[in-house]
């Protein structure tokens, strides 16, 4: 029988080998492999799970091979394969003619732990060609929703046990199965017929979903910004079973699953302006995964945008192009996915009295420049819609939905046309190549025209025309057009806010 372990190496797994061989001596267990001290301490809660579990430690000098020898192993979630491996070699169970993957640490009393990273290492089985993964139950729906082999979820040592028994007697244990404990896809808090009197902003947040157009808004503090982004995901229809499959990995990778719950709607991310680099990037011991891609295939909130460090922001811009990010360590380098939407609120100046009533701006003009060219340059052409508060708009008459539309008549419309422009298209308006822009983006010749002149007149960036354009067809999508036409033009001026 041959037992592995697996380890993260940020997003792919490794399957780790485990040897065992018993030789005369003092009773021990000694693990090399170039183990840290997490592996390291197992061979003593390895034992004493052993005892309490019903099981005779042999005792001799055990000697734990964990290969590959070049591979730094960090993780106590070895322990389980670990034993299973030890109580082969001594005989305490039969050998079977498979191979078996094993995860989870183990308390002293036997129980097996829940652990990180397990959908990637049952697609890390599958490649190796490992036909058993066992897991603790409480990472069972994880394993589960991979698809790949066969899947046994245990609670103690003494339960793997008597599964690698009864496989090597040619008995079937009962396979574990997907219990139904997906979110409801009604799980959100709040709703876009919140927004009161502000139908730009509900457009703005509309196309942004729609076309998966990168946003800031600005405005002073109480008109609405944060409330109106935690609205967003309401917008975005449900996971798709790859981007359920791909979310969930880097959310196992993390840590983050809680009550073994499977994932259905878009995640939403809000790190505080405080957090570290590493903490939005990603890295760390293990490279584990930063917001950005805790937000893939769903939407990051960075709230205060512009209380941001340099650093952080100026990191976004490869993911924003890319949809994903590389992060090196320690030799180790891991590309992690990182296709979310960015929805950005800022002040208009650092006390935030700027644009309010009744409120006094203290601020100095170079520290209202330095605090809005945190997000400006390459960060800021990256952003299709520039939403700006004006006190004018909450007046304007509300021609495009009405105060009580949901969220939910919303998302079934963006559903429908991202499944019919998808299917023509590939992707999203957004994430459109330039070199497919012209084959897609039909305008009358009016709006060609003012299109032309608009660019011109403003200086816009080939970046900054690029999205406009973009922008523009998303507009004539949800209007239902076969192509731009003036009025589009016209709105996506508006959101641009140039």
């Amino acid at each position: 029988m041959r037992i592995f372990g697996c380890l993260n190496l940020g997003y792919e797994s490794t399957p780790v080998e485990v040897e065992a061989e018993l030789r005369q001596g003092l009773p021990m267990i000694q693990i090399v492999g170039y183990a840290a001290v997490a592996v390291r301490e197992s061979a003593d809660r390895v034992r004493l799970a052993l005892s309490n579990s019903g099981f005779i430690c042999p005792q001799k000098k055990i000697y734990v091979n964990l290969y590959p020898g070049s591979v730094r192993k960090e993780s106590a979630f070895l322990d389980l394969a670990i034993a299973l491996k030890i109580m082969e070699r001594a005989e305490l169970i039969p050998s079977p003619s498979i191979s078996i993957m094993a995860m989870g640490e183990l308390k002293l009393s036997g129980e097996v732990c829940r652990c990180d990273g397990v959908i990637a290492a049952a697609a890390a089985a599958a490649e190796a060609g490992v036909e058993i993964l066992i897991v603790s139950k409480e990472n069972q729906n994880e394993a589960l929703l991979s698809g790949k082999g066969e899947i046994f979820a245990v609670s103690s040592l003494k339960e793997a046990a008597e599964i690698v028994s009864r496989l090597a007697n040619g008995e079937k244990p009962p396979i574990a199965t997907l219990p139904v404990s997906f979110e409801h896809p009604e799980s959100f808090s709040g709703d876009l017929s919140d927004i009161v009197g502000e139908p730009l902003l509900k457009e703005a947040l509309i196309y942004a979903a729609l076309g998966k157009h990168h946003l800031l808004l600005t405005g002073p503090p109480g008109c609405g910004k944060t409330m109106a982004i935690t609205r967003l995901p309401t917008l975005l229809p449900d996971l798709t079973e790859k981007e359920r499959l791909e979310t969930m990995r880097i959310y196992s990778l993390a840590g983050e699953i809680e009550d073994d719950r499977i994932l259905t709607r878009p995640p939403f991310r809000a790190p505080h302006h405080s957090a570290s680099p590493e903490g939005i990037i990603g890295g760390g011991v293990g490279l584990k995964p930063g917001e950005i891609s805790l937000a893939h295939n769903g939407v990051l909130f960075m709230d205060e945008a512009s209380e941001f460090s340099s650093v952080i922001l100026q990191a976004l811009r490869e993911p924003l192009e890319e949809r994903r990010i590389l992060i090196s360590r320690a030799g180790i380098r891991s590309r992690f996915p990182a296709d979310f939407l960015l929805a950005m609120a800022a002040n208009l100046c650092p006390c935030g009295n700027r644009g309010r009533a009744n409120a006094v701006c203290l601020c100095s003009v170079k520290e209202i420049q330095r605090y809005r060219n945190k997000i400006g340059g390459a960060i800021a052409d990256r952003l299709s819609i520039h939403w700006k508060w004006r006190s004018s708009d909450a007046k304007e008459a509300d021609e495009f939905i009405s105060e009580s539309t949901t969220s939910a008549e919303i998302r079934m419309k963006i559903a429908e046309i991202q499944k019919r422009t998808t299917e023509l298209r590939g992707v999203p308006n957004g994430l459109l190549p330039p070199n497919l822009l012209k084959n897609y983006c039909r305008m009358s010749e009016s709006a060609e025209t003012e299109f032309n002149a608009y660019c011109r007149r403003n200086g816009l960036s080939m970046r900054s025309v690029i999205n406009l354009t973009r922008l523009s067809l998303t507009i004539a999508d949800y209007r239902g057009a076969s192509r731009v036409e003036t009025v589009d033009l016209h709105k996506a001026f508006r959101l641009r806010g140039d």
